[in-house]
């Protein structure tokens, strides 16, 4: 666990191997905005002070205090203070995990666990939230955080997830356009232009360009940028060091990664070294 403090912001992160590396962020921010950016995991979260203004995959959304904050995975989202400033604590669940949990209970029938949010007012769930991030934050024993994690993320689902399974589209996708972000996937540390990918998939740049964003509701090289982050978070956890992170990971530099990682995830990468080591 680690923290950084400026102009009266902070940002304190943990992190539970044992709970498929689930991370358990608190932070308080005035200025920073974070960049338009999604997660591999689930975004989970309570408002304790001030308010939050966030888009999600387009639609305008406020948070005050006691408010829950539930960001489905690959959903597209931002952030910033509504007013002057905010300060919440977050919990960022792999699916993997909430599976897990859910297996045993009536909610995770579904073979794709969805939220309802992202905003949700229910003052149980957010102090069930509340407890199990302070509990992992404070290094509680496994026996009691644990439990404490599992009750929060079935009583959320349990009350604020979707009841049926995801329907077919209401668009049709063309197969090329994943084919594209599957390629993205794997190669997230090469360089790639718009020209190469589309070619690769067979399709026009801009009709490659409109159909990823029509889609997955963000550009090729927005997801590019993504899929790059998460690589380089799993290299750090992993014991890499920041500067030989970079050009791993797909950044031309550094500076790059440092102004990227910040952007995304309210940190920088030398202090989510320091937390992941604790």
């Amino acid at each position: 666990m680690d923290s950084i403090a400026q102009r009266g912001e902070f940002v304190r992160l943990s992190r539970a191997p044992d709970l498929d590396g689930l991370e358990c962020l608190t932070a308080r921010f005035e200025r920073h905005r974070y960049a338009p950016h999604i997660h591999e995991t689930f975004a989970i979260g309570v408002v304790t002070a001030g308010a939050e203004a966030f888009r999600v995959s387009g639609s305008q959304q406020y948070a005050t205090c006691g408010d829950v904050i539930a960001v489905n995975p690959e959903e597209l989202h931002d952030g910033r203070a509504a007013e002057d400033s905010f300060t919440y604590r977050m919990l960022y669940p792999s699916t993997r995990l909430v599976r897990e949990v859910l297996a045993s209970s009536t909610v995770g029938r579904s073979s794709c666990p969805r939220l309802a949010g992202p905003v949700i007012r229910d003052s149980v769930v957010a102090d069930e939230l509340v407890r199990a991030h302070s509990l992992l934050e404070l290094g509680a024993p496994d026996l009691i955080a644990h439990a404490a994690v599992g009750r929060a993320i079935e009583l959320l689902f349990s009350r604020h997830g979707e009841r049926r399974a995801p329907g077919p589209r209401s668009r049709v996708v063309a197969p090329e356009v994943y084919d594209a972000r599957a390629f993205l996937d794997t190669h997230s540390e090469s360089a790639v232009t718009l020209a190469a990918l589309a070619g690769r998939v067979g399709m026009g740049r801009f009709q490659l360009l409109r159909a990823f964003r029509s889609a997955f509701g963000m550009t090729p090289h927005a997801y590019l940028t993504a899929r790059r982050v998460d690589r380089a978070k799993r290299l750090i956890a992993a014991g890499n060091a920041v500067r030989d992170v970079a050009a791993d990971a797909g950044f031309s530099d550094q500076s790059h990664l440092t102004r990227t990682f910040k952007a995304w995830t309210g940190m920088t990468p030398a202090l989510y070294r320091q937390a992941v080591r604790t």
